[in-house]
């Protein structure tokens, strides 16, 4: 699956490759980057923490069912564990104030939807213990959620498939 939005400039479109990166800018504008460079500014709604809708929206954009895309969306999960294992151990000393899910939150948000997007491919993350069976209950709903709820969102953006 493809993912294509209108380019900024003249009408042209971009499509989505691993290193589409989601941002969100001043004002609460979605930015789209494909290799450091803008192709598109959305202003989109967001109804909750952005950093957390930013992530749904790479998971959404990676996860097209292509290996390179599932990778890039695993390795950043992996980035999330490592930045969580280095927060503050106390749990008092967390910051759980901030306007970010706390990393180790994000790694299991972002694999949980992975798995859920294909469980049988995924399935050792549950069975190595990664991810921890009462999550992975949920997960195919979840990654449902995040694919229905972006697909409606960005619904006028898209770019249409050939017939």
């Amino acid at each position: 699956m493809t993912r294509t939005l209108p380019a900024k400039d003249a009408g042209r479109t971009a499509s989505f490759a691993v290193h589409a990166v989601p941002a969100v800018s001043a004002g609460g504008r979605l930015e789209v980057l494909v290799n450091g460079k803008s192709v598109a500014v959305l202003d989109l709604p967001v109804t909750g923490k952005e950093e957390d809708a930013v992530d749904q929206l790479s998971l959404f954009i990676l996860t097209d069912g292509s290996d390179d895309g599932e990778k890039a969306a695993l390795d950043g999960a992996r980035s999330f564990y490592i930045e969580g294992r280095q927060e503050k151990t106390d749990v008092d000393e967390l910051p759980f104030w901030d306007e970010h899910s706390l990393g180790e939150q994000r790694f299991y948000n972002i694999i949980c939807a992975v798995y859920g997007q294909n469980k049988a491919k995924y399935s050792y993350l549950v069975k190595e213990g990664t991810l921890p069976p009462e999550r992975a209950e949920r997960c195919e709903g979840e990654y449902e959620q995040i694919e229905r709820s972006w697909s409606k969102l960005l619904a006028p953006h898209l770019k249409k498939k050939a017939e």
